[in-house]
């Protein structure tokens, strides 16, 4: 698949994607609104009203939304922001706003990209816009997951018990108020576990087509959500067995439609490990490396919280046990699912959860375990003498359940490097042009043009003459982690830049003993 493809048609296809979804939930409203209609009662529905209220505070006010991906969220906020300007999927190497931009596809698949852009055509381009926008989808997560427990085990108050935990899950909330992927990622894998036990309750075509909808754009949001594509497959293996009267034909023929929205997904990534991007380049030696380095780690990560060994682990043991045998299968189907994400994500060179940044990477392995302990949720309650004892456990799995333990804290000096670039976007010269190694966070944090040196180096003598419109524009140099890291190739551009300019710091700071910020280049009157 060419890159133009990815660029120009890649968006039009999530989008036709997203409203066949929405035609789905449309024309299968009553469908579904009867089969919750028996579950939840008007107490039910206010009581899960609050909780998503709960969260929706907790994401916007109580913790603020803050940076802690850092350079993939500029990134995936430059690329909504191409879709809302010019409707192309690609991430800013060089140029943007006032300077045509040079694009190519970014590394990530453009589920999130094209909902934030289209969220950036009604608000313009802003960085809380992004951020208010993932704690609304953080939040809806919430909702979702309630409506997943209560379909699952047939009991609206697993349901709330299940979304409580969420709702005040530190992991979720802490990744909930930034630009990352995860919890536009968390929504839609809950959105097609959700579409899946749908078409359990009712094992028609449209439902199976809703199905295929948001298994569809799940995938298109992050490549490992693939995972759930098997899981999907396993359990429709099962309820086809069972039924024995699955229309073969109209089935194959959905089925095989459904592969179309994957290949781009697939593509992208076939892409990134084409051109050895960080992740994705490692043979398959090197992702069992990964797993065997990362898997004792993420498994010590997750028993080290007091909520897996004294309230996730005894309730989904508890539901094995005493739980109906309709429920065991499902309990099964989501262990499952936790433990294909584990290693996959184990699997991933970055995928360490004690890593403040991938801690991110242990939701959807948490998530598995939350909907699997339901099972023993609505055993426990059941079973309680009165509503207060019931209520009395629930609270107290809350309060171990949102007790911060969760990893290291976000990488400070990260957050020091774009607060220099946020406070020195009105001390830049207005019509300037910036030098940087990740042009996204310029472009986002100090709203100026920018390349980067990569291309400067490769471009040579007539790349710097059109950045600098031969002496007719500003040219600005900025240094920061990048630029240290990759000494060698920082080295080579000091030289040529030094050759054609005189530098001048406008606004620097020490941060982890190394100078970043940025320097005015000015251009000689007679170049060597």
């Amino acid at each position: 698949m060419t890159d133009s493809f990815l660029l120009y048609g890649y968006p039009w296809l999530l989008i036709a994607v997203l409203a066949a979804w929405a035609a789905l939930i449309w024309t299968n409203f009553k469908t579904i609104r009867s089969l919750f209609s028996p579950l939840i009662t008007p107490r039910g529905w206010a009581a899960a009203a609050l909780i998503f209220l709960a969260a929706l505070c907790l994401r916007l006010v109580v913790f603020p939304p803050r940076h802690q991906v850092y350079f993939d969220e500029f990134a995936h906020q430059d690329a909504a922001e191409n879709i809302s300007r010019s409707h192309t999927f690609g991430e800013t190497l060089a140029g943007g706003l006032d300077v045509p931009p040079l694009l190519q596809p970014p590394a990530s698949p453009g589920g999130f990209h094209v909902l934030l852009g289209t969220l950036f055509k009604l608000t313009g381009p802003s960085e809380t816009a992004a951020f208010r926008f993932n704690a609304v989808l953080a939040s809806l997560s919430v909702l979702v997951l309630f409506l997943l427990a209560a379909l699952l085990f047939n009991d609206q108050l697993t349901g709330l018990a299940c979304a409580l935990l969420l709702a005040g899950l530190p992991l979720h909330i802490r990744f909930s108020g930034t630009a990352d992927l995860s919890p536009c990622s968390t929504l839609w894998v809950l959105i097609a576990l959700l579409a899946l036990a749908l078409y359990q309750k009712a094992e028609k075509l449209p439902m199976y087509l809703l199905l295929l909808a948001s298994l569809a754009y799940s995938v298109n949001v992050r490549f490992e959500n693939l995972v759930l594509v098997l899981c999907a497959a396993f359990v429709l293996a099962r309820l086809w067995r069972r039924s024995g009267s699955v229309r073969q034909d109209g089935y194959l023929i959905t089925s095989c439609a459904f592969a179309g929205p994957l290949i781009p997904a697939v593509a992208l990534a076939l892409r990134n490990r084409g051109h050895g991007l960080y992740g994705y380049a490692d043979p398959w030696p090197g992702l069992f490396h990964n797993l065997v380095r990362n898997l004792p780690s993420n498994l010590a990560y997750l028993l080290s919280s007091w909520a897996y060994v004294l309230v996730l682990a005894p309730a989904i043991a508890i539901g094995w046990l005493k739980a109906e045998k309709t429920v065991r299968p499902w309990m099964t189907e989501l262990l499952a699912l936790g433990l294909g994400y584990l290693v996959v994500c184990s699997a991933h060179a970055g995928g360490d959860f004690n890593d403040s940044a991938t801690e991110r990477l242990a939701l959807p392995t948490v998530l598995a375990l939350i909907l699997a302990a339901g099972g023993g949720f609505k055993v426990i309650m059941s079973r309680a003498r009165s509503r207060a004892s019931g209520a009395a456990w629930i609270s107290g799995a809350f309060v171990m359940c949102s007790l911060p333990y969760y990893g290291k804290l976000p990488r400070e000096h990260y957050e020091a490097e774009y607060r220099l670039v946020a406070d020195s976007a009105a001390s830049l010269p207005q019509d300037a042009y910036v030098l940087a190694y990740c042009p996204p966070l310029i472009r986002v944090g100090a709203r100026k043009p920018a390349a980067s040196p990569v291309l400067a180096l490769l471009g040579g003598e007539g790349f710097l003459d059109d950045l600098d419109g031969k002496g007719a524009r500003p040219l600005i140099l900025f240094k920061d982690v990048w630029w240290y890291k990759y000494a060698d190739a920082s080295g080579k551009l000091e030289r040529m830049l030094r050759s054609r300019y005189r530098s001048e710091p406008l606004k620097t700071a020490n941060i982890d003993g190394d100078e970043y910020g940025f320097h005015l280049l000015t251009r000689r009157q007679t170049i060597p």
